[in-house]
């Protein structure tokens, strides 16, 4: 999503879409691949989108002039959302792979760096690969 798409949202007094998002992107932002100095461990992320809902609630009431109620009730939907959302999108569409961010993801080691972090002295395991033979008829390997 881009910036102006939020800021269309917030335009439109979207306020749970655009929180949502909100708190989904300062979730992600506090892991721990990111280069921020800050690491929010995993069990307490949903808490943490939960507290930022409740602050988008307080904003809400602040500078829309929602009522109490309706604010804290956006809130607590704004922060169901944003988790479902990661559930959803991030666990089960991408397999549990997190959305890079672009400039603030730390690079992840290189193939080579890996194995420069192998201790050359540990025994390698035994480890037995069967060889399987792939025959393809004589017709289909014309074909191909």
């Amino acid at each position: 999503m881009t910036v102006e798409a939020l800021l269309a949202l917030v335009l439109a007094h979207k306020w749970i879409a655009a929180s949502s998002i909100l708190i989904g992107a300062i979730v992600r932002l506090v892991k721990s691949d990111t280069i921020l100095p800050v690491d929010v461990p995993a069990k307490w992320r949903p808490l943490l989108a939960i507290a930022l809902g409740q602050l988008s609630a307080v904003l809400e009431h602040l500078a829309a002039g929602a009522p109490w109620e309706t604010a804290v009730a956006n809130g607590v939907i704004a922060s169901v959302v944003a988790i479902l959302g990661h559930e959803w999108i991030v666990e089960r569409l991408l397999g549990d792979r997190a959305i890079p961010i672009p400039g603030l993801t730390k690079k992840s080691p290189t193939p080579a760096s890996r194995w420069d972090a192998v201790d050359p002295d540990a025994p390698t395991p035994n480890i037995d690969v069967p060889v399987v033979d792939v025959v393809v008829p004589d017709d289909q390997a014309k074909k191909s």
